[in-house]
């Protein structure tokens, strides 16, 4: 990923998606995504959900190997998640592409979706410096769980930098430990209130009544 394509797609200076197409307003439905690629789930659910399509496209091309100027034009002018036409078409050029590269997408992905719950999004932002403008803009866009974890994986895999800072692995690996302590407090939480004389004095006119 080049610094130019990094600066761009975090300053969010693309051309947005028109809100109509064809003169009428866009519809709800569903994607072709589940028969299109039955076996990259982990894929289409990112594809849907980030809110940074153009970062899509980078990890595409990164996979693939070669640009890829077909999706550049369903992605680069998109601002938000992509509509359903467009997915549609960039399920369609994912299912020309070799097993291969296929299969490293929804590894990548998959790692993307997992990193993508509250306690990812936590350790996510933990990681990340407001300090610096690619982060920041990235910041600033706190619902988009997935474009961040995208973001974090695309820096660390395919940064052209050279930067050795492996962000992704340890948000990871802290996304854990919040799990863990969340769940001791629970367990301690539980267990103070087993031991609390008011819910042992409940429990007794309970069992009295």
């Amino acid at each position: 990923m080049t610094t130019i394509e990094l600066n761009s797609i975090q300053s969010g200076d693309v051309p947005a998606v028109a809100v109509q197409e064809g003169g009428k307003p866009r519809t709800r439905g569903k994607d072709n995504g589940p028969t299109t690629l039955p076996h990259l789930e982990h894929l289409v659910h990112i594809t849907r959900k980030a809110q940074r399509p153009m970062l899509l496209r980078v990890l595409l091309e990164s996979t693939h190997g070669q640009a890829l100027p077909a999706a550049r034009a369903l992605t680069d002018a998109a601002k938000g998640s992509l509509p359903i036409p467009s997915r549609n078409a960039l399920f369609a050029l994912v299912a020309e592409m070799e097993p291969k590269a296929q299969a490293r997408l929804e590894r990548a992905a998959e790692r993307i979706v997992l990193l993508a719950d509250e306690y990812g999004a936590m350790a996510v932002t933990e990681l990340m410096d407001a300090g610096k403008p690619d982060d920041a803009a990235i910041l600033s866009a706190p619902s988009d769980k997935y474009s961040r974890a995208l973001y974090l994986y695309l820096e660390q895999e395919f940064s052209s930098s050279g930067a050795t800072e492996d962000r992704f692995d340890h948000a990871e690996r802290r996304q854990q430990m919040l799990r863990h302590f969340q769940s001791e407090k629970y367990s301690s939480r539980r267990r103070w209130l087993g031991r609390s004389p008011m819910c042992s004095s409940l429990r007794g006119r309970s069992n009295n009544a």
